[in-house]
């Protein structure tokens, strides 16, 4: 089971024509907590909270 903790858009370097990304902060089961955003079809992990 995951629960959805806080959804957030950060915006890119535009300067250098960064897009922005949407972050999600997710809890997974056992209480990990995870941040992790998309990036074209697949998605990333930034960090993990303990």
């Amino acid at each position: 089971m995951v629960r959805l903790l806080d959804r957030w858009r950060a915006g890119g370097r535009w300067w250098r024509l960064e897009p922005g990304r949407d972050y999600f902060l997710l809890e997974v089961e056992g209480g990990l907590v995870l941040e992790v955003y998309r990036e074209g079809e697949g998605w990333v992990l930034s960090r993990i909270l303990d």
